[in-house]
């Protein structure tokens, strides 16, 4: 493939217009130009094809139509895209800045993973990663696509997302780079992206067991030394959770009796 653009945005969208429309806009305004814009659209019936539509000047390329979830949708992008660099900005994740690629670049990096710091868009909250990655980081986290820069030449290498995971294939992905084939990685100390809480699928409750499940698969795969030892972490975090939602109903119900104690009195 004949690389001759820096770096490939690749927005992923199904049936998510208003978060389509605030992705396009935090694109388009970029300061910095020597990228690509790729848009995979599964065949939305919101208006998300309208949208790019009235947009499509601004595309280098895109396709409406039906997919089989979010990684087939993520290698189609791959499939397009020819810059050095890959960034997967989903429907309703929003760069921070008009200069936040430009910032980026002007630091300068040659590494093949370079991850930068994301801001929770439901609570405002800086997520800052580790600036060195070690297993233990992946046990309980990951780093995210949205924020980082991913060379094109590691899924040509190492295969494209996993499509039979729905929720960890860019975690196998990055730990599989990162521990297995042993790819430099490097921490720019900034904030790029405003991660859309709301959307994202590793980010909902209700996917947390599907998330362990399917990690533990990888980890069985990949690094069978390390799978007893992920699930017996998770257990130990699951128990530390539902400890911290005991203490918390535990100390609102003190303060509501507190809080009622104090009323009576006063009322005498």
């Amino acid at each position: 493939m004949n690389l001759y653009l820096k770096l490939s945005v690749i927005t992923i969208n199904y049936n998510d217009a208003p978060g389509l429309r605030k992705t396009f806009e935090s694109v388009f305004y970029q300061s910095f130009t020597d990228f690509e814009y790729i848009v995979i659209d599964g065949g939305s019936t919101d208006g998300s094809r309208d949208l790019i539509l009235r947009n499509r000047d601004k595309i280098t390329w895109w396709v409406s139509e039906t997919d089989n979830g979010v990684y087939h949708a993520m290698n189609k992008g791959i499939e397009q895209a020819s810059g050095e660099y890959l960034l997967f900005l989903n429907s309703g994740d929003c760069f921070c800045e008009e200069a936040a690629l430009e910032k980026a670049f002007d630091i300068g990096f040659n590494e093949s993973i370079v991850y930068c710091d994301v801001k929770n868009n439901l609570t405002g909250e800086i997520i800052v990663f580790p600036d060195q990655l070690r297993f233990s980081h992946f046990y309980h986290a990951t780093i995210n696509h949205q924020s980082t820069f991913i060379r094109r030449r590691l899924f040509d290498q190492y295969g494209r997302y996993n499509e039979n995971y729905s929720i960890a294939s860019d975690w196998e992905f990055f730990i599989k780079c990162i521990f297995l084939k042993l790819e430099t990685t490097r921490h720019l100390k900034m904030v790029l992206v405003n991660f859309d809480f709301t959307h994202g699928i590793s980010a909902r409750p209700e996917n947390l067991n599907k998330m362990i499940a399917e990690r533990s698969e990888i980890l069985y795969k990949h690094f069978p030394g390390f799978a007893g030892d992920y699930e017996e972490a998770e257990k130990l975090n699951l128990r530390f959770q539902l400890r911290n939602e005991h203490s918390l109903k535990v100390n609102k119900s003190i303060v509501s009796f507190i809080r009622f104690v104090k009323e009576m009195v006063r009322k005498k």
